[in-house]
């Protein structure tokens, strides 16, 4: 939804919902190392969980670059003002090509993340 009121020029209501993005991803713990480290689990095979994760790390990236290019354009700080140093970035690491084409380019979301 923040994408939408962003893109539609409705700025204050796409900040609205990137700071409930935000905290119900802080409550889904998606700002936590730990939610990344693999997990010995007989419901998913490797590359499931090796998938799941990339989503997830995604999805949280994705979270914040928003909320960054918010702040940017209409001058608020940003709802998440201290990333973890110690999250993983996005990579392409144990998927394979056919894995990969599910996902957004990889260099795009690196070079926002690092802007």
């Amino acid at each position: 939804m923040a994408y939408y009121y962003h893109f539609t020029n409705r700025p204050k209501a796409a900040v609205i919902y990137i700071s409930q993005s935000i905290a119900l991803a802080r409550i889904l713990q998606l700002d936590d190392p730990e939610t990344y480290q693999p997990k010995s689990s007989g419901r998913q095979d490797r590359k499931s969980q090796c998938i799941t994760k990339e989503h997830t790390l995604r999805l949280w990236w994705t979270t914040v670059c928003l909320d960054k290019t918010l702040a940017s354009e209409l001058d608020p700080s940003p709802v998440y003002l201290t990333p973890s140093l110690e999250l993983p970035l996005p990579s392409s690491e144990g998927l394979s090509s056919e894995d990969e084409d599910e996902f957004f380019d990889l260099e795009l979301l690196l070079a926002e993340i690092q802007s």
